[in-house]
This record gives structure tokens, C-alpha cells and sequence, in this order.
């Protein structure tokens, strides 16, 4: 028996105790910790579907690439369209706004100077129009545009075809089946072709005319210009099979086109690309177009391989109109090279990914969480108490995190300057929620009285703090209510309620915000006489009726406003509190429209002091003014 043998049976057997924890130990083993499940469990599911995705991706190649061409086609194409019908649908508006002013009476089709400032002020506020005219029955046709080199919109001679042309229109327009009419016309006064839409003044027997308005081609090619598809592929828009309606090198307009030739035509216009269009066409793989209502066909010529896809649509002069894009056929076999080294790149990521997944894991669960709290916040505009992110080991993390804050920084900044509660209302609405439209409205319009004396008196810092304060009392009560701040004006606040919301009582929540800020003008200039300050004045005037509100300006700054006489009359009113009481405090003012909107229940703790009928300054006709004062108790509130 050698030593080693009598070593080992010298050893004591184990005890229960030590086997017990043994076992513990044993099991305790087999838990596997969160980085190590982390790091086999997401390795398994990027392995498994990271390694599917690769392999089906390369064995349909050809089917992605031409699915991807497809959609992006398709996107140009409906781009497009979509552009066409925001340029139409915005002049249709315009054309069917002063219609409706017509026919409501708020402008008389024979008074030709109330009929241009009416169309100027239209075209001011839709600047993808280039004409506006009224077209009247037997009678001349009176016309603003804006004629080439020009800002602001002239007066000018319209002449879109012959007489039997007009009454075509005119009699199309008395029936009501102008639905989709669009002719092209050149204005010789504003040395352009125009698409042309219209907008009947009434039916049979009521029918005054039509309102027409011009869409610049130009506009058009404009948009084509700065279209972003893919390399190497341009838009166009053409006219029938032959004229050149939209292209980008249309952008500075075309020299020689006159009443003769509305449009360039395409074999001599300057694309030699495009003027093969229609030459000897060859078929294209017919998944590009399926499921589509895309035409398309290939044109290969001596020192060009090119494929044409484009749509047919039809104006209402019959002629179809064809929208599309035209790109080398070797973008094909570029998309599919671009697949294959995506899948080598998504490889050596996935590979690389396994190694990394074990420290991201136990990293990135925190700042993940806090980062979808933090945007949750961010979502409902709540970023006054939204606490700053901390910052993350990781890149990515710690870059979002630094974005993010600077992010709420700047909505804290951006709150200030945008009405936050029309922010959540569009947010909610969508897009619609922003187009134009017609909408009957209540419209305030408040003035801090005796501002100009103040301003001269009090340093900047003291006049700032004072006119800070005011509008601070003022806003608490138009916030109250659900109105809207539109804009602050000097010393004066426009406000409105009506929209984007449907608010059928908005004249009395106008009625109830204007009540709390004279009540708190009150309580505010008793704080001041204690103090030995000048009581504040303040002039209100409110008025209901109908508007176009929605997004109006320059494509790159745009305000939800709204526009129309309603808002003219609302500031006068405000105004009129001087002639109407010049010594009184507080005086609020509002239109016989806006007391026929409020309901009995609040009438019933008002004073409605009529002053009878008032010639507005720049309005025609008179309105029925009343002056409101508080019985006693707060209005009532729905």
C-alpha cells in the first residue's frame, strides 16, 4: 500500500452539514446572473433572427429591389400629387372664401374697389396664388395678380379665352358642375401660364359669378426642384403627351411662352432625357408597377438606359396630366449591391453585437427607463418639472440624454413663445386639425390704456414688469375659459375661441374670460391705489361671426391664425370704448352678433347697455354696439 493510498483513506468522510451546503452551493450555481442570461439569451434571438433576415434578404435580392424602387416611385409620384392637390386645394379655399363673403353679402360684386382690397388681402395670405379674379355676368372682370419681379398683388386686365370660353364657365358654374374644373390660361398681364380653379357665386337663379384663381407652374416646378428621390432621378409634370407643365428647369420661368404657346413643348424644351419619353418604349419588370396605379416603360438609347414611371390624371379641361419621375436602369442593380454589403455590414455587426450585449445589458435598463419617462413627459408638453438626464457610460445613451435635455430646454423656451394648449389641440387634431377653413368664432381684443404715458414714464425694466403683469392677468382669464392667444400687439392681446375645437358656446366663454380679467383688473388697481399707484385701464371688445383660420405664412414660418372681417370688427369695438366712455377704468365692449350667441343664464347677471348702431372706421355698414357690465355675481359656467 503506497502513501498516496494511505492519504486518501486517511481522509474523514464528509458530514451532513457539508453535504447540505454543498448542494446550496450547487444550486446556487446553476442561477444564472442578469448579465450572463443577457448575453445568451439576446445572442441567441440576434444569432436567430439577425442570421434569418440575412439569408432570406440575399435570396430575394431582386424582389426587395424591386419592391424598393416601387416605393420610392410610388413616393415621388404621390409627392407630387399631393403637392398638386395642396397648391388646388389652397386656391380653392381662397376662391371659395370670397365667394362666401358674396353670397353672405360682406361684399358687394359691384363695388370694384371693396372687390380688389378684398382679393389683395385673399392673395396676401395665400402665397401659393398668383391671380385672383371675380367674373361677373355681362359685366367686366376685375382681377389683382402678381405680375413677374413683383411682391405685392396689382390690379390687371384678365383675359382667359374667348367669350364663348367664359360663358362655357359661366354656365357650367349656374349649374353646379364646376367640380374638378382646371383649365391652363395665359395671362399676358402677368406674363405666366396659370392652372385655374374656380368658385361659383351661388346657383340658377341666385348665381352672381364665379371667382378664379391661378396657380403659378412655376410654383409647381419649384417643388419639383427640391423633390428628394433617389440618385440621379428628376421629377416632371407633363401636359398631355407633348407640353412640359412642371419641371425643375422651370424654376426661373420660361421667356418664350405667350398666349400662343401656354406651355413649352417637350421635344424642344431643354431635357433630352425626358423628350425620349415616348420613343420606342421596351417593358419593365412588371413588379415594379403591381399593386399600383403607376404606367411605366424602359427607353434605351445610344448613351442612355433610363426608366420613365409616372401616373395619369385629368384636369377638368380633359387633358390628362401625366405626374412622374424618370431614373438610370442602373439604380436597380445599385440597389442591389447596396443590399449585399448591408448584409456583410449586418454580419460583423451581429458578431461584434455578442461581445458588447453582456456590459450594454446591465448599463443600458436605467437610462432606458428614465429616457421613456422623461419623453412620456415630453409628450404632453409637461417639461416645467421634467427633471434633467443623467448622464450614461454609453455613447448613444449619453448622447440622448443630452439631447434630450437640451431638447426640454428648449420646449421650456418654446412654451413661452407658442401657445401650449393650441400645441396639444393640434398635437390631438393631426394635420386637419391646421388646414384652412371657415369657422364661426368669438374674437377678443383687449388695450392697456394710457400705455404710451407709462412707456415714457418707467424705465425699461419697470415697463416690462408692468406690461408682463397685465398680460398675466389677462391670459389667466382667457386660459380659463379655453381660449387661444393668437398674439400680443403692444400693449394689446388678440385672442380667440372657436377653434381649432369645436366650442359651439364660444361666444360665452369669450363673454366669461373677458368678465375675469375685468374683474381682475379691478382687484389688481385696488392693490395699486393702496399702494398710491395709478389705477390701470383697460378696453375690451368682442365680436362672433366667421373667420378662414389655419395655418398661414411663409413655408418656413407659418402661424395658426385666422383672417376675415370678423377679427377687423373685434378690434374695432375695442377701440370704440374710447368714444363710448373716454373716463371709464374698464370698459368692455362687444357686437349685437356676439349678445345673440350668449345663452339666458348668463345674460341674466349682465348689463347689456345698448349704444345703438356705429359706422366702423374701414368697414362698410354699421354694427349694433352694447356696453357689459357685471350685475354681481360670477357668470355662471357650463
Amino acid at each position: 500500500m503506497n502513501e498516496a493510498s494511505a492519504g486518501h483513506r486517511a481522509a474523514p468522510p464528509p458530514g451532513a452539514a457539508q453535504i447540505a451546503a454543498r448542494k446550496a452551493q450547487q444550486a446556487e450555481a446553476w442561477k444564472p446572473s442578469i448579465a450572463i442570461a443577457l448575453t445568451v439569451g439576446l445572442s441567441a434571438m440576434m444569432a436567430l433572427v439577425a442570421g434569418s433576415v440575412l439569408l432570406i434578404g440575399l435570396m430575394t435580392a431582386g424582389t426587395n429591389t424591386v419592391s424598393l424602387l416601387r416605393q420610392l416611385s410610388d413616393l415621388a409620384i404621390r409627392s407630387v400629387e399631393d403637392r398638386i392637390d395642396q397648391q388646388i386645394a389652397a386656391a380653392v379655399n381662397q376662391a371659395t372664401a370670397i365667394a362666401g363673403m358674396v353670397e353672405r353679402g360682406d361684399l358687394d360684386p359691384e363695388d370694384e374697389e371693396q372687390v380688389l382690397t378684398a382679393l389683395g388681402n385673399a392673395m396676401a395670405v395665400v402665397p401659393q396664388t398668383h391671380g385672383l379674379a371675380l367674373i361677373r355676368p355681362e359685366r367686366p372682370v376685375i382681377a389683382v395678380g402678381l405680375p413677374k419681379g413683383e411682391t405685392a398683388p396689382q390690379r390687371f386686365e384678365l383675359e382667359i379665352g374667348d367669350k364663348a370660353e367664359v360663358e362655357q364657365l359661366l354656365s357650367a358654374a349656374r349649374q353646379g358642375s364646376l367640380e374638378g374644373w382646371r383649365d391652363i390660361f395665359y395671362v399676358e398681364a402677368l406674363q405666366q401660364p396659370g392652372i385655374m380653379v374656380h368658385a361659383p357665386i351661388g346657383e340658377e337663379e341666385s348665381f352672381a359669378g364665379v371667382v378664379t384663381s391661378m396657380i403659378s407652374i412655376f410654383e409647381l416646378s419649384s417643388f419639383l426642384d427640391g423633390l428628394e428621390i433617389t440618385s440621379g432621378a428628376r421629377a416632371f409634370i407633363l401636359y398631355g403627351r407633348d407640353a412640359v407643365l412642371a419641371h425643375p428647369e422651370l424654376t426661373s420661368g420660361e421667356p418664350n411662352l405667350r398666349k400662343d404657346r401656354l406651355l413649352p413643348e417637350l421635344e424642344t424644351f431643354g431635357d433630352p432625357v425626358l423628350a425620349q419619353i415616348w420613343d420606342s418604349p421596351e417593358e419593365i419588370d412588371g413588379r415594379i408597377l403591381e399593386g399600383t396605379e403607376i404606367q411605366g416603360h424602359r427607353i434605351v438609347g445610344e448613351n442612355s438606359d433610363t426608366v420613365f414611371l409616372y401616373r395619369e390624371i385629368f384636369g377638368g379641361s380633359g387633358t390628362p396630366w401625366y405626374v412622374g419621375v424618370y431614373m438610370p436602369a442602373s439604380e436597380t442593380d445599385g440597389s442591389y449591391n447596396r443590399l449585399v454589403y448591408a448584409a456583410a455590414a449586418a454580419g460583423a455587426i451581429m458578431l461584434i453585437s455578442v461581445v458588447l450585449v453582456f456590459l450594454v445589458g446591465r448599463n443600458m435598463a436605467h437610462p432606458i427607463r428614465l429616457l421613456a419617462e422623461a419623453s412620456n413627459a415630453v409628450t404632453r408638453l409637461d417639461t416645467a418639472e421634467t427633471a434633467p438626464l443623467p448622464r450614461s457610460l454609453f455613447r448613444e445613451l449619453d448622447s440622448a440624454a443630452r439631447a434630450h435635455n437640451s431638447m426640454t430646454g428648449g420646449l421650456r423656451l418654446f412654451s413661452t413663445y407658442v401657445p401650449r394648449q393650441l400645441v396639444l389641440r393640434l398635437m390631438h387634431l393631426g394635420a386637419e386639425g391646421a388646414k384652412l377653413e371657415q369657422r364661426d368664432v368669438s374674437v377678443m381684443f383687449t388695450d392697456i390704456v394710457g400705455f404710451s404715458r407709462l412707456a415714457g414714464e418707467l424705465g425699461p425694466g419697470e415697463l416690462a414688469a408692468f406690461l408682463n403683469r397685465q398680460f398675466a392677468l389677462q391670459a389667466e382669464g382667457i386660459d380659463a375659459e379655453g381660449g387661444i392667444i393668437d398674439k400680443y400687439i403692444g400693449d394689446s392681446i388678440m385672442a380667440f375661441w372657436g377653434a381649432p375645437d369645436d366650442q359651439e358656446d364660444h361666444a360665452a366663454r369669450a363673454m366669461r374670460a373677458a368678465i375675469l380679467i375685468t374683474d381682475a383688473v379691478a382687484k389688481e388697481n385696488a392693490a395699486r391705489e393702496a399702494e398710491g399707484l395709478t389705477p390701470v385701464g383697460v378696453r375690451i371688445g368682442l365680436h362672433s361671426g366667421p373667420v378662414v383660420v389655419g395655418n398661414i405664412g411663409a413655408p418656413g414660418r407659418i402661424n395658426y391664425t385666422l383672417i376675415g372681417d370678423t377679427v377687423n370688427v373685434a378690434q374695432r369695438l375695442e377701440g370704440l370704448g374710447r368714444e363710448i366712455d373716454p373716463d371709464a377704468t374698464v370698459i368692455l365692449v362687444i357686437s349685437a352678433d356676439c349678445a345673440a350667441r350668449l345663452p339666458e343664464e348668463l345674460k341674466a347677471t349682465l348689463e347689456l347697455e345698448s349704444h345703438g348702431p356705429w359706422e366702423l372706421r374701414g368697414r362698410a355698414g354699421e354694427v349694433e354696439v352694447f356696453r357689459v357690465r357685471r350685475r354681481g355675481n360670477p357668470p355662471p359656467k357650463n
